[in-house]
């Protein structure tokens, strides 16, 4: 490469190192900031350093690169392996990069990436250092850190290769893993022998014993076990023993050397690492395994605190980890709040705000996350230990609460209670002063989130701690009344600590005198929610209604709860477990559900319960019982002697409705985690609902609570909410309760002020206005009214793709269509067994993936709202009877179009009644509903492009944020071939969301179009890292195999052909009968000469059609060929005759294989039916020539290759045969152009002249034919037969008659062979032992025409004593040979060569070929096998020989020979017809190239659903 190529590609890498800081796809660090800079390592790549950052305590460490293409091309590709990996808390965590200018021109730039700093050094020093400290649980923790880091490298498909104690780091006693890569790719390219040696009691032996081993995902297992005894040990392997690590240790650990087992190791320990170093890879378990039993392994010893804990939390986080660990998921939009959202209708539609936060309340609480990360407190246990350590400060106190509130995060044991103990802790709280009273809320609340995980944890407190807990409540419950005495709030307090004391002490109770009972009822409770929602296959029949709730009440009859129950809590904790649950399977790892069904079915037991809780409840109406009890209660909280024995007593004191206030709380909570406006709508009119049935000030505080709430979140759809409180005022002037209207102004006044504290606790950095009050917020004027109010969205949730009206009962369908449980019902009945489809998209429906969504109770109590506003409609006859019993196919079609046309009929009469009725247009409105939405789908599935390009436009004109009308208006360009304006939009849309596949996804397509595959491979891979999955593997896949085809190298063909091979095995994984997949693959592993595989995919081709494709098929027996089974490929080609009997191309290929076998009859016969059908085959007539030579007819074959040279006077093949046959002597008749480059014109032309006996020529044609085929001798097959050509050449080398009789060797072309090529053919060995004869058989692929083939006798088959003929310096050796079957699984082929010199044999090296390694010969025909060891330079004497056992193989031997170059360990030798007599007629592919690759299947694979799906 030219000095100014590599600066070309230096230059490259700096360009896209600086693009990625630029565009802030990761963190930049000015280098300026950091301070005291110190050396702790150096490598390959370059240097590490250790650094503070601004003068503070944070430490990195900076890891920089030398300066070369080398290395910046690895440092691109540690970069984007550090994105695969980055959220594993044993994963070396990458933070940024930086730069330093290193010359006065600022043009030299060294790049350094900015990682996590692990205190505890290497592996290595960290078991010097501490390994006394270490007991059997730390060591089995350390190991499994190990695992389940490796294992999620594995997961990503990321191989690590490098594993030892140097590159493993420690960091507060927690496993590091760094280096996944880099360091080995760089050390491959230097070849640093120094750095293997030091590491190679780690590396798989198997590379020991063949270099061209490629170290896999087993190779990382056996270096974890290695690790693992080392961790048991705290010794480097072999180092007690004075073993030096050199190639004696190599040879020992081939041998089967292993380390010792650790006195007092635990036997399970032992045996896992010992399975782990076993020497087969298929004997070692895989990651997934070894993290499994490690996990658990780990002690679930008690601590102080935890008495019983029945599973290891940690192993809890380490699953969860392994998605999502490392703190809150932030969105691509996280920018966009919830008011800058336009509302629905002038919204884009069809854009999901699903995962975008509730509110600004998210931002403070991450940017501490974001502070804590930098200050290196990285996984969130680590952020929990800091942030219990403040909690004084209400904005650390928030972010401790968001952490513990994502269900995504899972934490240690010791963690939950080390957090449990400090937020008992009331010495935080030192004064009494007003602005403690919302911490104090806050802090609460934070407790028993914390203590409600331990609820639903294994985990048991010790008696110990729950005492401490019960004191530390009535200190909690004594500050409270402090803080309301001093602020003289004593007659307007704030509930929500009344409520929070009492959840936190009955749910002590639960933990202390009930927890059986209670886990027995968390238990039950799950189980039925999983069988309800049909999330399991259950035998058991549930009704889709409420009757879940009524066999909740039986199933909490049947728990025996042996103390005393608060009257409440029993529903109250049944409901929390409904929500954990809910919240787990939509937020959580496993992801069951999808959010929106969650939210929905949560809200419908919210309003059942609530329901209950309404019955026979008026305003006021138990004011004084409440206040009563609360004056009651408020003593025996602040009592912890009382607390203690409570559970003992008959009755636990409680305030009346509690369970609804605890509802009500439930709802505001949901509020500020969701973003559908459907859920806010739904917690509006709860709270209305609530607030006009309140009995006491209790649930008024509450409801006016939630209303606030709801009003900060978007005071433009809620603004209705002043009115609503300015009607209540106004009833409550109407009843009979003295100052009752009075008391809730003071009351509304009191929790406006709080909710403005409120509102900046849950962001600091909220805009102003969003913290005004009421008042401020919403005018006393009348405001101008809304196009659209709240019920539309709830409306709109809740209704039937095809009744078009909400319903009571829906079932959620995989395609996250909804329909009524009563439609999906007409629709089993009318389809019978057929398969039932979504009437909206037409998917196919399985019974296990419908969701039943029962919305009874919520229907019933919206139900005079929805039919108010036009949402619900009279019920009409149908125009005509149609009996849908007796319907076809398309009964369920015919249905849905029924009642289409019977709404849209009463639809259109309703609206000529209100024509400015918004709300029935909202049926139809709901995202992707837009009939301008609509609308552009319809043409684009007419394929009227122009007019949808047209109405996108329009759209985009409306709604100028729209990303997805950008991708469709692309899509319709693209359809229309005009890419430049297709490529103009997705532009503009990635610009509006760049982490949204869809765009990169169609750009890569239209790149793939227009034939620039490097450019499509970069969208489509970004594509696929943003979560796209669909064809994209495929069109990933036919780049790669594009590309290929168009280079030039073979290395770079390869790599090519190869990520080709990789995206099309990722479709079929899923989709085995890919047709364009398997037909691709069949030819890149032919092109490879990976002949099996090329067979396995054409199987699974014909397994598909049915073998009903004569091109598939004729492929099929080209393969065959090429594997010399042409006896068999004679059935594939009559299988693909009989089919299309006049396809030439398959009786051409026939009739050559005809030959090969020598049925020249038959070749004959089908060589007349191809120039029957085309009179101008040139290729038949040269095929009939060489036959009829072959069968030495010389007329008929003089008059076959004269009509070549008729048909093409440029066929000089053709020529020369003539020239052959008619023993043409004048020279000037083999004057043809480029002769000595043609090795078929040069063969011919060698062949002449050996039969006009110039044998000098000859002779120089001969060595030219050598050169042109590149060690492959082959072709000297067809000259064997010209004895005294090669007894010329012998007396030429002045080699005697007799010189190599003792070796076998008594012909002149064996003795050629050998003296000359060094080449000792195997069937020599019957000249020196009669024995061999049994063993001896004809074969037309050796080049003596005998080969020697073993099956009942067992080998060691030593070969005589060679010489080097030549003084090679160094030379490979390569067998050729013929595994024809295999006959035990006990087979094995061993290679041995001694080498020696003057007659003394000095060194031997041998090579074994296991059963798995020989299975992969077996079928492959001849193949030259050419050993992975080059000889002994200072030797020149050496004796092969070949070793198996007996009865296991039929193994077939030609020769042995030395080769001068390296090359592939499988070569196929050119024999058959690949000889140079032969034409090389195109295989079908090639043939057949716009049939086999049509390009038109390969654009087809982008498709209108993949856009407005996604």
């Amino acid at each position: 490469m030219s000095d100014k190529t590599k600066v070309q590609d230096l230059n490259y890498y700096i360009n896209w190192l600086d693009k990625l800081i630029t565009e802030e796809y990761i963190k930049f660090y000015e280098y300026s900031e950091f301070k005291s800079i110190q050396r702790i390592g150096k490598g390959s790549f370059g240097k590490v350093y250790r650094v503070n950052w601004k003068n503070s305590d944070r430490i990195f460490a900076l890891k920089f690169f030398n300066n070369d293409e080398l290395t910046l091309k690895e440092v691109v590709k540690e970069l984007k392996l550090h994105r695969c990996v980055d959220d594993h808390d044993n994963i070396i965590r990458l933070y940024g990069i930086t730069k330093v200018t290193e010359d006065i021109n600022n043009q030299i730039k060294n790049y350094s990436l900015v990682l996590e700093y692990a205190n505890g050094g290497t592996l290595n020093t960290y078991l010097k250092n501490h390994f006394n400290e270490l007991d059997w649980n730390d060591k089995f923790r350390l190991a499994w850190q190990l695992a389940s880091a490796i294992e999620y490298l594995h997961d990503n498909d990321i191989i690590h290769r490098d594993l030892h104690e140097n590159n493993i780091l420690v960091h507060q006693k927690n496993i590091k893993l760094a280096d996944f890569g880099l360091s080995k790719k760089i050390a491959e390219a230097s070849s640093s022998t120094s750095q293997i040696l030091g590491i190679i009691p780690y590396i798989d032996p198997k590379k020991f014993k063949d270099e061209n081993y490629k170290l896999n995902k087993k190779s990382d297992v056996y270096s974890i076990g290695v690790l693992m005894w080392q961790i048991s040990s705290g010794y480097q392997p072999f180092s007690t023993k004075g073993i030096k690590y050199d190639a004696c240790l190599m040879f020992s650990i081939l041998d089967g050397k292993r380390e010792d087992i650790i006195d007092g190791t635990p036997s399970e320990y032992s045996k896992l690492y010992k399975d782990c170093w076993k020497y087969e890879p298929n004997e070692r378990p895989d990651t997934q395994g070894v993290a499994l039993i490690l996990k658990a392994m780990i002690s679930s010893e008690p601590d102080d605190d935890i008495e019983e804990e029945k599973e290891c939390c940690s192993s809890e986080k380490s699953q969860s980890s392994s998605k999502s660990i490392r703190g809150i998921t932030i969105d691509s939009n996280y920018d966009l709040k919830l008011d800058n959202v336009i509302s629905f209708l002038n919204s884009d539609y069809e854009e999901e705000i699903e995962d975008i936060p509730s509110s600004a309340t998210t931002e403070s609480s991450m940017d501490i996350n974001l502070k804590l990360e930098e200050d290196g407190f990285i996984t969130p246990d680590e952020k929990v230990e800091k942030l219990i350590k403040a909690l004084t400060e209400t904005k650390y106190l928030y972010a401790l609460k968001s952490l513990f509130e994502n269900l995504q995060i899972s934490f240690f044991s010791q963690t939950l209670i080390n957090s449990l103990k400090a937020l008992s802790d009331p010495i935080s709280f030192n004064n009494y002063s007003k602005e403690c009273a919302p911490r104090l809320e806050l802090h609460l609340r934070t407790w028993i989130i914390v203590l409600e995980r331990i609820c639903f944890s294994p985990i048991v407190l010790k008696k110990v701690l729950r005492d401490e807990l019960y004191d530390s409540l009535s200190k909690f419950a004594e500050i409270y009344h402090n803080i309301t005495q001093v602020t003289q709030n004593q007659v307007m307090r704030n509930y929500n600590i009344d409520f929070l004391l009492i959840h936190l002490r009955d749910t002590l109770h639960s933990l202390h005198h009930n927890s059986i009972a209670f886990q027995e009822l968390l238990r039950r409770v799950k189980d039925l929610l999983r069988n309800t929602l049909n999330i399991i296959p259950s035998k058991v029949t549930i009704s889709n209604d409420n009757n879940f709730l009524l066999m909740l009440t039986q199933l909490c009859q049947s728990i025996s709860f042996k103390y005393s129950v608060a009257s409440y809590y029993v529903d109250w904790k049944i409901m929390l477990t409904i929500q954990h649950n809910l919240f787990n399977w939509s937020e959580g790892s496993e992801k069951i559900i999808s959010r929106k069904f969650g939210e929905m079915i949560l809200m419908e037991y919210l309003w059942n319960y609530l329901e209950r809780e309404w019955t026979n409840k008026y305003i006021l109406d138990s004011q004084t019982e409440f206040d009563e009890v609360l004056i009651k209660l408020s003593k025996e909280l602040e009592d912890s002697d009382s607390l203690l024995n409570e559970p003992t007593k008959n009755e636990i004191l409680t305030l009346p409705d509690t369970l609804w206030f605890g509802l009500l709380d439930l709802a505001q909570n949901l509020i500020q985690k969701s973003t559908r406006k459907s859920t806010y709508g739904l917690c509006y009119y709860l709270a209305i609902e609530s607030l006009n049935r309140a009995p006491n000030d209790f649930i008024q505080f509450k409801a006016i609570e939630i209303l606030l709430h709801l009003h900060n979140i978007n005071n433009e759809l809620f603004s209705m909410i002043e009115h609503d409180l300015d009607q209540y005022i106004q009833k409550l002037n109407k009843i009979n309760v003295t100052d009752s209207s009075e008391k809730f102004q003071i009351l509304l006044k009191f929790i406006k002020e709080k909710c403005f504290k409120d509102f900046n606790i849950l962001n600091d950095k909220m805009k102003k206005e969003k913290g005004k009050s009421l008042e401020q917020n919403v005018p006393k004027q009348e405001q101008k009214k809304n196009d659209i109010n709240i019920l539309d969205f709830i409306a709109i949730e809740m209704t039937c793709s095809i009744s078009k009206e909400p319903t009571d009962q829906l079932c959620f369908l995989k395609c996250q269509h909804m329909i009524s449980l009563n439609n999906l019902n007409k629709f089993k009945q009318n389809n019978n067994s057929k398969d039932l489809k979504c009437p909206e998209c037409r998917e196919i429906i399985e019974e296990n993936d419908i969701r039943y969504l029962s919305q009874q109770v919520i229907y019933k109590n919206l139900y005079s709202y929805f039919f108010e506003a036009g949402f619900i409609l009279p019920s009409i006859e149908s125009d005509s009877n149609h009996d849908n019993t007796n319907s076809d196919n398309s009964a369920d079609e015919e249905e849905a179009d029924i009642m289409l046309n019977k709404k849209m009929k009463v639809i259109r009469e309703i609206k000529e009644i209100k024509l400015n009725s918004r709300l029935l247009q909202l049926m139809f409105q709901s995202k992707k509903q837009n009939p301008a939405y609509q609308n552009v789908i319809k043409e684009l599935e007419e394929k009227n492009y122009e007019q949808a390009i047209l109405k996108c436009k329009e759209y985009v004109e409306k709604f100028p944020k729209t990303y997805t009308m950008r991708c469709i208006l692309a899509y319709a360009y693209r359809n229309i071939h005009y890419y430049e304006k297709a490529n103009l939009y997705l532009n503009e849309a990635i610009k509006l969301k760049k982490k949204n596949p869809i765009a990169y996804y169609i750009r890569g397509e239209i790149f793939f179009r227009q034939g620039q595959y490097e450019l499509a491979i970069f969208d489509l891979n970004t594509s696929i890292n943003y979560k796209f999955k669909n064809n994209v593997s495929i069109i990933l896949g036919n780049s790669y195999f594009l590309k290929a085809e168009n280079q030039e190298k073979h290395q770079e063909k390869d790599n090519d052909y190869n990520c080709a091979l990789k995206n099309y095995n990722i479709t079929l994984k899923d989709n085995p009968s890919n047709y364009l997949c398997l037909k691709n693959c069949a030819y890149i592993y032919a092109n490879q000469e990976n002949y099996l595989n090329a067979l396995d995919m054409l199987n699974k081709l014909l397994a598909i059609i049915k073998q009903n494709d004569s091109l598939i098929l004729c492929y099929y027996g080209e393969i065959l060929n090429n594997l010399k089974r042409y006896d068999e490929s004679i059935i594939y080609f009559t299988k693909a005759y009989n089919i299309d009997p006049e396809n030439t191309h398959v009786i051409i290929k026939r009739a050559i294989t005809y030959y090969l076998l020598q049925e020249y009859d038959n070749a004959l016969l089908d060589l007349k039916r191809v120039i029957k059908l085309d009179s101008s085959s040139c290729i038949a007539y040269y095929y009939k020539g060489l036959t009829y030579y072959t069968m030495e007819n010389v007329n008929n074959a003089l008059k076959a290759f004269d009509k070549c040279i008729e048909l093409d006077p440029n066929d000089n093949l053709s020529k020369m045969i003539t020239y052959h046959l008619r023993d043409l002597s004048d020279d000037n008749d083999l004057n043809i152009p480029n002769i000595n480059d043609d090795n078929s014109l040069l063969f011919m032309k060698c062949k002449i002249y050996i039969k006009l006996k110039k044998y000098d020529e000859a002779m120089l044609d001969l060595n030219r034919l050598f050169e042109l085929n590149n060690d492959d001798i082959s072709f000297t097959y067809l000259l064997r037969e010209y004895s005294d050509f090669w007894s010329y050449l012998c007396d030429y080398y002045e080699i005697s008659n007799n010189e190599f009789t003792e070796l076998g060797i008594v012909d002149n072309f064996s003795t050629y062979m050998y003296k000359v090529k060094n080449v000792f053919f195997v069937s020599n060995l019957i000249n020196l032992n009669c024995k061999f004869y049994q063993f001896l058989e004809s074969d037309s692929n050796s080049l003596l025409g005998q080969v020697l083939s073993f099956k009942d006798e067992s080998l060691p088959i030593s070969l005589p004593k060679l010489t080097d003929t030549h003084e090679i310096s160094s030379y490979f050796i390569t067998w050729k040979i013929n595994v024809k079957e295999i006959l035990s699984k006990n087979c094995f082929i061993k290679f041995v060569i001694v080498e020696g010199k003057d007659n003394a044999e000095i060194f031997s090296q041998k090579h074994v070929l296991k059963y798995e390694d020989v299975l992969k010969l077996s079928g492959l025909g001849w193949i030259e096998y050419t050993l992975p060891f080059t000889s002994n330079t200072n030797y020149t004497e050496w004796r092969p020989s070949i070793e198996s056992n007996p009865h296991s193989i039929i193994l077939k031997m030609d020769y042995v020979r030395l080769i001068r170059s390296k090359r592939e360990k499988i070569y196929f030798p050119k024999m058959g017809h690949f000889l140079p007599i032969h034409k090389l007629h195109p295989n079908v592919p090639e043939t057949f190239k716009d049939k086999y690759f049509s390009k038109k299947d390969m654009e087809k694979l982008v498709e209108l659903k993949d856009i407005i799906n996604h």
